[in-house]
């Protein structure tokens, strides 16, 4: 279950950088926003026509019948064949005269061979050559009126020859035809979608100079959401949160410098969170909060160890025997050895906490100055440990030391990281809330002991010039506060 919610996080995690990318690209580029999404739709739209395509080649390939690849080869085959076609039909019109003629032609040979002296003499024989004679001029009359006759068939047939022709290869020509037309829609349509992501990917060079942007705001929204770990009451919808976004976006200070634009968004924002945040905090969670922002912002910069983190909220986790004897039990507690001890471990990859119960065992009255220092949080550590650690790894050694010094010592950190306004008290005020605030979205005031934000309530109302009147919620009151209300959004009062 733990790596299922590692995967889920981190995909939740991109998801909202990715819309908060969308959101912020909108408002300061929305050129390059609205390309994006029209590059968007004419992706789509090409490769729905791409299917189109695919559909009706498939349709024809699945109904013709041969090979439909050989285009252009089949056409000239069917062409040539059609040609082979009429020339065999208008030469078997004269067969049946060629056949007669032939016949003549054998007579008059059998007749010759048979006569004997004279052929002229022989009334049979010329008898036989003049009916042959007569037969072979009326034969070759008829042909040549068949040949007339075919010419002006030719010449007839040859008008509707196209038809013909159209008619024996349509089915191919109209498929070819179809291929043909597929292929150039789909190289036009090709053409366009790599210009359209050469676009895209110039838009998207753009859009990532503001991811550092996204990806900084969507650190804060996670620290905001920790906060229901300390009170379930500290919980605050995404809605809400991109809102504040929004209005960061606009309120920040302009530059034409990208780098300079980006930094003010992420400062600007960073505070504007801070304070909407706090105005629902309770004062002693406030330097929490921002100490969660420091914090979630070094960890993702690599500037904190997750280890060291770990160990400052908890002190580690005693695993039984210490390894090495208290060495100076008068002021060294056990839980305080303890924790040296454990600390010594962290992080080993780093080395940066190696040796350091030991060299507190080998110098105990260094130690011992720093343990009876006024303020241990702005005190020089002992040597080399003053220049080994960091802002932060100071504050996780003082845990072990000076618990009781760890709030000044965060308080520091915090002002050093994130800078002294988030560690200043933030002055009440009712008019920031109000702005904030909606027809459907109404104050509420949480009070705590000893606080009443009623004088101030009725001095802004009355800065604003509105009625105001206050119901004294008890037994049976319900309805008479449901009156005052009622009769509130009518005339336009605060109740």
């Amino acid at each position: 279950m733990g790596s299922l919610d590692v995967v889920r996080g981190a995909r939740w995690a991109q998801g909202l950088e990715d819309q908060l990318l969308g959101i912020v690209v909108a408002k300061e580029r929305p050129d390059l926003e609205e390309e994006k999404n029209k590059l968007i739709i004419t992706g789509a739209e090409n490769k729905r026509k791409l299917k189109e395509i695919e559909d009706e080649i498939l349709h024809v390939l699945s109904a013709s019948k041969g090979n439909i690849l050989e285009d252009e080869g089949a056409v000239n085959i069917l062409q040539s064949s059609k040609l082979l076609s009429d020339e065999i039909g208008e030469k078997q019109m004269g067969a049946e005269n060629k056949r007669k003629l032939k016949e003549i032609e054998d007579e008059i040979l059998h007749v010759l061979s048979a006569s004997k002296g004279n052929i002229l003499e022989d009334e049979g024989a010329v008898n036989i050559l003049q009916s042959s004679k007569l037969l072979s001029d009326e034969i070759g009359e008829k042909q040549m009126v068949s040949d007339e006759t075919e010419a002006k068939i030719d010449v007839a047939r040859a008008g509707y020859k196209p038809v013909a022709h159209h008619s024996s290869i349509l089915y191919f020509a109209g498929a070819v035809n179809i291929l043909q037309s597929s292929k150039l829609l789909s190289d036009e349509i090709g053409e366009k979608q790599m210009i359209s992501d050469e676009t895209e990917a110039k838009i998207d060079v753009a859009r990532a100079g503001y991811k550092p942007v996204a990806h900084h705001s969507s650190i804060l929204y996670f620290a905001v959401t920790d906060l229901a770990s300390i009170d379930p009451m500290y919980q605050y919808s995404l809605r809400w949160f991109v809102d504040l976004f929004v209005r960061a976006i606009a309120d920040s200070g302009q530059s034409d410098d990208l780098e300079v634009r980006l930094q003010l968004l992420n400062d600007h924002f960073t505070f504007f969170l801070y304070q909407n945040v706090c105005r629902s905090l309770f004062e002693k969670d406030k330097l929490l909060f921002a100490f969660l922002l420091a914090s979630k912002l070094a960890l993702d910069n690599r500037r904190m160890e997750p280890q060291e983190l770990r160990f400052l909220l908890t002190g580690g986790v005693a695993l039984g025997d210490l390894p090495n004897p208290n060495p100076d039990p008068d002021w060294i507690s056990d839980k305080m050895w303890g924790e040296m001890c454990r600390l010594s471990d962290v992080a080993p990859d780093k080395g940066v906490w190696a040796g350091l119960a030991a060299h507190v065992a080998e110098n105990p009255d260094d130690w011992k100055s720093l343990f009876d220092s006024p303020e241990p949080h702005r005190a020089r550590m002992p040597h080399p440990w003053a220049s080994k650690l960091d802002a932060f790894q100071r504050i996780v050694l003082l845990r072990t030391i000076r618990p009781d010094k760890l709030i000044p010592a965060v308080t520091m950190y915090v002002a050093e990281c994130m800078g002294s306004r988030f560690v200043e008290p933030l002055p009440f005020a009712i008019e920031p809330s109000y702005n904030d605030s909606s027809a459907t979205s109404p104050l509420i005031f949480v009070l705590s002991p000893g606080s009443d934000p009623m004088a101030a309530l009725l001095k802004f109302a009355d800065d604003k010039g509105i009625r105001v009147e206050s119901v004294s919620l008890g037994q049976g009151q319900g309805p008479v506060a449901q009156r005052w209300i009622s009769q509130g959004a009518t005339e336009g009062f605060w109740v």
